[in-house]
Parts: C-alpha cells; structure tokens; sequence
C-alpha cells in the first residue's frame, strides 16, 4: 500500500498541475514524498502491512531506498528553486514517477518499462523547453539512448528465454555459463554506459546539459544520470559475477580511461554548463571505476559518490553565475570544494573509498584515477576563477533559492561528517 501511494503520488501532481496550473501543487507533493520516503526508510514494515494488494514485482532494497530518498529530495530542491511553467513541472513529477519505477521494481520487464518512461518526458523536456538548436539535440539524444534501451532489452529477453520467467530473483539464481555472462555484460554495459554516461558513450550529454534551462539541468545530472549506476550495482554485479571477475582488468580500465580522458576534456571547456557537464562525466566514471572494482570499499565509495555528486551537480547548477554578490561566490566555492571532494565533504568520502578500493586491485589503476581527480579538481578551481572574474550582469536570489542552496551546502558538509547514513 505504501508503495502503491508513493508510485501514484507523483502522478497525482502531474495531472494536478495541468488541471490547477498551480506551483504549490509541486511543492507540496515533493514534500510529501520526502515525508513518505523517509518514514518507509524509518518504518519498513509499512510496505507489508496490507499483504492482500501487495505486489511480489515491487519492493525496496536497501540501494533502492536511498535512491528513492535522494531522488524525492533532488526534486523538491527543483521545485522549490524553479519559477517555471506548470507544465515543466509537471514532466519533472512525471520523471519522478519514472524513477520511482525503476528503482522499486524487481521484475525485468518493469524495470524496463519505467526505464522507457523516463526518456519519453525528458525527450520532450528538450523539444519543449531547451534552447538553441533543442531539435537535434533532442534527436541526439533519444538515439543514444535508444541504442542503451535496445541493449537493455535485448538483454531483459535473452534472460527471459533462460529462466522462463521476469523475476530479479529468478535471473540471479539461474547459473548463467561465462561465455553467456560475458554477452549479458557487454549489453548491460552499453545499456548503463550510455545513461551514465561513459566515454565514448558521452556524446549526447555536453550539449544537453547546456540546451536545457537550470531545472532541467539539475534534474538530468543529479538522477537521471544515476539511472546507469544503479543498473550497475542492481543488475551488472549479481547477474555476470563471474564475467567481471575473468575481464576486470578490461572493464576497470575502460572505465578509468573513461574519467582521465573526461577530466582532461574538462581544463579545455569554456563556458559554465559545458565544464560542470564534462566534470560530470569524470565523476560517473569514477563511480562506475568504484563498482567494477568489486571490492567492498570501492562500492561503498561509489554509493556514497552518488549521494554526493547528486547534491554537488544540482548546487552547481543552482549557482549558475547569473549573480555578482557576496552570497553566490562565497556560496559556490563552497559547492566547488565539495565537489573536488575536500575533507570533512561526502565526496571525500566517496572519492577516498573509491580510490581505496581500486587499489586493493591495481596501484597503476588508482594512480590514474587519482590523477583525473586532481584534475576534474584543477577544471572546477578554474571554473570558480573564471566565475569571480566575470562581469556578467545580477540576477537577485528569491528566498526558496537562498533556501536550497542552503540547504543543499548543508548536507554536502553534514553527510561529510556523519557518512554513515548514507553507507549501506
């Protein structure tokens, strides 16, 4: 029942704004689904009260409920932020569903169900509401993504043909041999390599970032993005254990090539949005460089990266420079410290675990991805001294923006303290 309410809530909201057009509509279900999301973490045993409607395809595992959480508050941070038309809202409450799907399915063809509906809006978010030339950039867009999608459904499909049956559980029971394990991981690769994304599955996401306005910024790079990071530890790792292990050394290396080359792509970007979303890159690759790593620090460190850089990319993009005053700069150079993973920040914390963990593996691995650290470290320094030196025109704060980013600094520095509650 809980659930049911949690997945149906979002929706509510959509069809409210489009009858209402009220921006308090948003607002209040985003806070209600803080509310909820919390209370189902504090009190699980709210999802099996009522067992008779009960659905076996939907639960919450421990990932998923930090996923539900970090999304609930991302979004509430957007809305309490944007000034933009009920119907923008209404997609970011449609998306929000979406995710809501996605991560509290345990059955393939739902995963992959509410995996499609996620790209459907943010297809028309672009068309709808980007600038510049949104037409082929939207276009872009949907077939990157579709090519991820098709992989992802050819892989739900061969898994279904083996096992007869849908289920998470049945999928990882099923003693798959190598040479099945290494195809399914090639097409999980692809599928999350493109939504994270990976190099060379990058191309779309520069110039998305920037076509869209501030929200939609936000929303791409602090959740949809995570879409693929979640794949990865909910899928990727149970289902082809024994094919990660055999070609490690491959798929790490990728992976860290990944974050070197993003971050050196990074010191040679202009232009705000464009350095944040290629900085971006580097830190979805490292997270995956965490989980591909397999070792229990490195994947603990990539699930507390997700927390950190969700909070980060959404700061940065709040603090977009269209403001000359003493708040904005001395509030983005704190968000820049958190996201170069400064200590006593959440990144820190996921960075330094990360890092840890690819070392149990291989020195000359972590020494690369600690080097594009200090780099994507290096982009966002420069990115801060270009901002300071502007003489760009004010742009005033209203109080629910002064709010959340507030708010949002906050929790960078407090979870950097207490990383705890974050780590599963």
């Amino acid at each position: 029942m809980a659930l049911l309410a949690l997945l149906a809530l979002p929706l509510i909201g959509v069809f409210g704004l489009l009858i209402f057009k009220s921006r308090w509509i948003a607002v209040a279900v985003s806070a209600l689904t803080v509310v909820m999301t919390v209370i189902i973490g504090r009190y699980p045993e709210l999802l099996s009260f009522f067992t008779s409607i009960s659905l076996p395809s939907f639960a919450v595992t421990p990932l998923g409920l930090l996923m539900l959480i970090l999304t609930s508050v991302i979004v509430l941070a957007i809305v309490l932020a944007s000034d933009d038309s009920p119907g923008f809202l209404a997609i970011i409450l449609g998306i929000q569903a979406a995710l809501f799907g996605v991560f509290c399915a345990q059955n393939g063809l739902l995963f992959y169900m509410f995996w499609e509906l996620t790209l459907i809006p943010a297809f028309f978010m672009i068309l709808g509401w980007g600038t510049g030339d949104k037409v082929r950039i939207a276009i872009r867009f949907l077939l990157y993504n579709l090519v991820g999608s098709f992989a992802l459904l050819t892989v739900i499909l061969y898994l279904f043909l083996q096992t007869h049956s849908f289920a998470f559980t049945d999928w990882m029971a099923a003693p798959l041999p190598l040479a099945s394990q290494v195809w399914v991981l090639i097409g999980l690769f692809v599928a999350f390599g493109i939504k994270l994304p990976l190099v060379p599955f990058h191309r779309w996401q520069p110039e998305t970032y920037e076509c869209l306005p501030r929200s939609g910024s936000m929303l791409f790079s602090g959740l949809l993005s995570k879409l693929g990071v979640y794949g990865m530890l909910m899928l990727m790792v149970p289902l082809v254990p024994h094919a990660l292990l055999v070609y490690r050394p491959i798929v790490l290396g990728i992976v860290v090539m990944s974050v070197l080359y993003a971050s050196l792509v990074a010191l040679a970007e202009t232009g705000f949005k464009r350095i944040v979303a290629t900085v971006s890159i580097a830190h979805g690759s490292l997270l995956a460089a965490g989980i591909f790593a397999l070792t229990p620090m490195g994947i603990q460190g990539s699930i507390a990266q997700i927390v950190a850089h969700s909070l980060v990319v959404a700061a940065l993009f709040l603090c977009e420079p269209r403001i000359r005053s003493h708040f904005y700069l001395g509030a983005l150079f704190l968000v820049v410290l958190g996201s170069i993973g400064l200590p006593l920040t959440i990144g820190f914390i996921g960075e330094f675990l990360i890092l840890l963990g690819i070392s149990q593996f291989s020195l000359v691995y972590a020494g690369l991805a600690g080097i594009s650290v200090i780099l994507g470290a290096w982009a966002m320094l420069t990115l801060y001294q270009s901002v300071q030196s502007s003489t760009e025109g004010t742009y005033e704060f209203s109080f629910s923006e002064d709010i959340v980013v507030i708010t949002l600094i906050a929790a960078i520095y407090i979870l950097g303290i207490f990383p705890s509650v974050v780590l599963i």
